[in-house]
Parts: structure tokens; sequence; C-alpha cells
């Protein structure tokens, strides 16, 4: 895991994070002699994207069985839907 994502994970991304703490983020930087960019890249990227796509009732058990077929030697989850991961990334397919 990564030092900046530990960091934030504790005190950056709570509503109660002091200004101590942010301090002492911004202190822990200085003392590496670092940019704050060294620290940012190593910060993952994610991206989120949602689309509906029409589709009648009578077809979405048709679809869904389809996924889980096609997708069996995929790493996945079936819960509410069909989640899908590779290399890193995954889509969930949700037949609401």
């Amino acid at each position: 895991m990564y030092i900046f994502q530990l960091w934030h994970d504790r005190y950056l991304s709570t509503e109660n994070t002091t200004k101590e703490q942010k301090a002492k983020l911004m202190e822990f930087i200085a003392k590496e002699g670092k940019p704050i960019s060294h620290y940012l890249e190593q910060i993952p990227k994610k991206a989120q994207h949602s689309q509906k796509v029409p589709c009648s009732w009578e077809m979405k058990g048709t679809i869904m069985r389809h996924l889980i077929e096609d997708t069996a030697n995929d790493k996945r989850e079936l819960i509410d839907g069909v989640k899908i991961s590779r290399n890193g990334s995954s889509i969930m397919i949700l037949p609401d």
C-alpha cells in the first residue's frame, strides 16, 4: 500500500480531519523532501461511468444468463447483477 494513500485514508478522507492531522501530513511530506506530485502519482486513478441501456423485461434474463456463461473463466461476483473484473478494472451489469 502506498504511504500517501495510507495517510490520505487515515487523515484526509473523513469530515472529522483536524488541522493538526493535516499539518502532520504536510510535515511528513516536507521531511521526505519530495514534491507533492511524487505522492499524487502513487494514488491509483479511478473513473466511474454509468449508462442505462433500454432492454425489454423479457430479454433481461437472457442477457444476464449469457453474461454469466460467457464470463465463466473471469473473476466475477454475482451479487445484484454481474460484476466482471479484468486487469485491475471492473464492470457491473445490473438488471434493474
